[in-house]
């Protein structure tokens, strides 16, 4: 782990300095929040086939008014069709939204989470690099997407709105948090995917920096990490991401257990056939090691919907155990770049220092928050209590809003 955070920083300084790295080191094109900010703004919040709207109320000193949020569905000829489409899609629902909650155009600030990797030239303007997850739309990669989407909103006689800013997931969990918490200075997802960013001070008051981590390349791996590179359609990108995310430790497991059927030691049956686990998710990993029954029921559960009707006590405990090392393993990885970021910052970490963290793997694996800390202490020893891990819900929607109230209409 500490092997990992120095050389995580190595690759940090290189990246700043314009020298050949995994990872981008993006500037934000923005300030940190002070707490200060006021007004109702709009939040766009795209890093799915879900995408949501929110009504966000900053009242200043750090409080949040009322919160509206809607979610909507993408349908799959919009997330695999043209660009031109895509955006009238978002911007016929924002109508909607701004419709059903009596929203006035003319009052409107709005900020865009766009959780896609992006080459930004300012606040409200982001060329799309190239499209992630499920996301296949057509004559959007290279393109300014905030033009995009204002070309969309003109289309809709909405083109008195203005983007204000854009912004992916990752910022907007800093800024949300930050907004409330002065010592916020690094902002991480950790759910489908993984990215951070961090907040550093300088001569110019500080920047902002886009570190898109789920690229860093110089993880030691394994066959099985091998493995999932190779079946993926992203070969030789992504390399942490694929080691942490909740988009593919499932599949890790799945891997790690069938070569274990294939080498005889799970799933043993008299007459030598083999069963296979296919499909395997990394919800199944949280349900798995949230079972502390004696048999491990749940367990078994799984393995019977799988369609391994043959195991035993002791296949279940096998199971678990595979599922607990990749989740540990997932985790100490995270924390190990943390490590490297906080350090980058703070070398001797003389102060206090709050990290906002969203995403489905941290808030919903029953053991993941606990091995971070687990991982901080062994790392800093007493000085991990200066490291505070916040969960910070929803806080893309949320900092898209503040980063709006930030930028000057």
């Amino acid at each position: 782990m500490r092997r990992i955070a120095k050389e995580f920083r190595a690759e940090m300084r290189a990246g700043l300095a314009g020298k050949k790295s995994s990872l981008k080191m993006l500037p934000a094109y923005i300030g940190a929040p002070t707490g200060d900010e006021r007004g109702r703004c709009v939040a766009l919040d795209l890093g799915g086939t879900n995408f949501r709207i929110a009504l966000v109320d900053l009242k200043g000193g750090g409080r949040l008014g009322s919160k509206k949020t809607r979610a909507y569905a993408i349908p799959k000829k919009h997330v695999t069709g043209s660009g031109t489409s895509f955006f009238d899609y978002i911007a016929r629902c924002l109508k909607c939204f701004m419709e059903e909650e009596g929203i006035s155009q003319e009052d409107i600030r709005l900020g865009f989470t766009f959780s896609f990797p992006l080459q930004q030239t300012g606040i409200a303007s982001g060329v799309l690099v190239k499209w992630t997850k499920a996301f296949r739309v057509s004559g959007v990669e290279g393109r300014d997407v905030v033009k995009m989407l204002q070309g969309a909103l003109a289309r809709q006689r909405m083109g008195v709105i203005k983007v204000s800013a854009i912004i992916n997931d990752t910022i907007g969990a800093f800024a949300a948090l930050r907004y409330r918490d002065a010592r916020c200075d690094v902002g991480v997802i950790i759910g489908t995917g993984t990215n951070g960013c961090y907040f550093a001070q300088d001569a110019h008051g500080g920047r902002l920096i886009n570190i898109e981590w789920g690229n860093y390349d110089k993880l030691p791996t394994t066959i099985y990490d091998k493995a999932v590179d190779r079946a993926s359609n992203n070969r030789g990108e992504q390399t942490l991401e694929k080691m942490v995310s909740g988009m593919y430790l499932g599949q890790i497991v799945e891997m790690m257990v069938n070569d274990l059927v294939n080498n005889s030691l799970l799933f043993i049956t008299p007459n030598n056939k083999r069963s296979y686990v296919r499909r395997f998710t990394s919800e199944l990993i949280s349900y798995i090691e949230e079972d502390t029954t004696k048999q491990l029921r749940n367990v078994g559960r799984v393995l019977d919907d799988l369609g391994v009707s043959n195991h035993s006590a002791k296949d279940r405990v096998i199971l678990k155990y595979v599922c607990r090392t990749v989740s540990r393993r997932s985790a100490r990885i995270l924390v190990s770049v943390l490590s490297g970021v906080i350090t980058t910052i703070d070398e001797n970490l003389s102060r206090d220092h709050a990290v906002a963290i969203d995403g489905s793997l941290y808030e919903k694996h029953p053991a993941f928050s606990d091995n971070i800390r687990k991982g901080l202490k062994e790392l800093f020893g007493s000085k991990a209590s200066r490291i505070k891990i916040i969960l910070t819900k929803d806080g893309s929607s949320e900092g898209a809003a503040v980063v709006a109230a930030i930028t000057p209409s």
